[in-house]
């Protein structure tokens, strides 16, 4: 077998991309990710061609990849592959998720988890089991942000 060498993956460390690369075929081919039956354990796959990571970074080069943006499926059934795929700020990529059941309040897997962004920055609230509780978080993280602001320009 020949080794490739292209510089994004020595000694444990690796560069962001290499990382976007490793973690989306990691979500569609491993049953023990714990994104995998979000992924893989629904049909989505990563086309052939990027199986190869060289392949990959060519690609993400080539459509705006930055260390600041995610990968996004623009069809949320669909497949990893050049067609498919866009790359977007986390925001963005927060208000696409369909698994969203209240503003800032995101329906997961056992419960619900809270994040906002507020002047430019995000706020992660945690995780909780049910809405009601994942509710009452978010106002308190809106009224906290309300009562700074009025403190703030006083």
């Amino acid at each position: 077998m020949t080794t490739i060498k292209h510089g994004h993956s020595r000694r444990g460390h690796h560069t962001r991309i290499y990382e976007v690369w490793r973690s989306m075929i990691q979500r569609c081919t491993n049953p023990k990710h714990k994104h995998y039956n979000s992924y893989g354990g629904r049909g989505i796959t990563v086309c052939k061609e990027w199986e190869s990571f060289e392949a990959f970074l060519d690609w993400a080069l080539k459509n705006g990849y930055s260390d600041t943006l995610e990968i996004d499926r623009k069809e949320n059934d669909g497949n990893y592959e050049p067609g498919n795929c866009r790359f977007i700020t986390h925001l963005e990529n927060c208000h696409n998720q369909n698994r969203r059941a209240d503003n800032g309040i995101y329906n997961r897997r056992g419960g619900f988890e809270i994040a906002l962004t507020h002047n430019g920055k995000y706020h992660y609230g945690g995780f909780v089991k049910t809405l009601f509780a994942a509710r009452i978080i978010r106002n308190e993280l809106i009224n906290k942000f309300q009562s700074n602001e009025k403190t703030n320009n006083h």
